[in-house]
């Protein structure tokens, strides 16, 4: 009787691999982080950058043009929307701020939930993120459950009430809200506070916080419609039940 090949009993451990997924999300958020460390170096806080922002785009023509496409692109090193938001009424002021900034703001929106929907459909899955119940993953299920079952009511809340603009937007991605009632939310939901933010943007005489001059029609505006958006966000909540919008 003859013996059979040699079998290694040594056990061979799979080699771990690192998904494309996560090597994209490490080099967004280092080059985020990067640009926030080089910019803290060199002194510049959002009121330094909004200030040089504003210069360049006042000195051409391309002016519209630049402000959109900056307005998305900010997205790479998750810089502040409002700040931009508040250049577009200064630079533009009331009318065509808002326009440029409710076309920008929509892009910016639109490429942040395709992020998230490629970035972070692992992390919001039906099994919950890596990790498991360590991660509250039973919460995350019904919280998942009861965003999809509203998905309109739910961005149009969060947009209202001032949530953060991109991890809202990453989360519907994430989530896989439809894109339809993502961008009709984000459409309605953000428009007052676009509007009060560029109001604010156009009443300042200086983009200089040590030169705070106000045209106050304008602040008073903007203001207001602050306010009216939470109010209309409260009279949404208050229509839907809480079984069918978690925010």
């Amino acid at each position: 009787m003859t013996d059979g090949p040699a079998v290694d009993s040594r056990t061979h451990s799979p080699t771990p691999r690192v998904r494309p997924r996560v090597i994209v999300l490490a080099l967004w958020l280092g080059t985020a982080i990067g640009a926030w460390i080089f910019a803290r170096a060199r002194g510049m806080g959002p009121e330094a950058v909004g200030l040089g922002f504003v210069h360049v785009v006042s000195q051409t023509v391309w002016g519209p043009a630049l402000y959109v496409g900056a307005y998305v692109a900010r997205l790479a090193f998750l810089f502040s929307a409002t700040v931009l938001t508040l250049a577009g009424g200064f630079l533009f002021g009331p009318l065509r701020g808002t326009l440029l900034t409710v076309l920008a703001a929509n892009l910016s929106a639109v490429a942040a939930y395709y992020i998230g929907r490629r970035l972070g459909a692992a992390w919001i899955s039906e099994d919950g993120p890596p990790g498991g119940d360590r991660f509250g993953a039973g919460r995350l299920h019904a919280w998942r459950e009861r965003m999809q079952a509203s998905p309109f009511e739910a961005v149009l809340v969060m947009r209202l009430i001032y949530l953060p603009f991109d991890g809202v937007s990453i989360v519907a991605g994430a989530l896989r809200l439809p894109l339809g009632a993502f961008v009709l939310a984000t459409m309605i939901g953000t428009l007052p506070g676009t509007v009060q933010f560029v109001l604010f943007g156009a009443s300042l005489e200086s983009f200089r916080l040590a030169e705070p001059g106000l045209r106050l029609d304008y602040a008073a505006a903007g203001l207001g419609l602050g306010l009216a958006g939470l109010l209309i966000a409260r009279f949404v909540r208050g229509r839907t039940s809480p079984a069918e919008l978690a925010v």
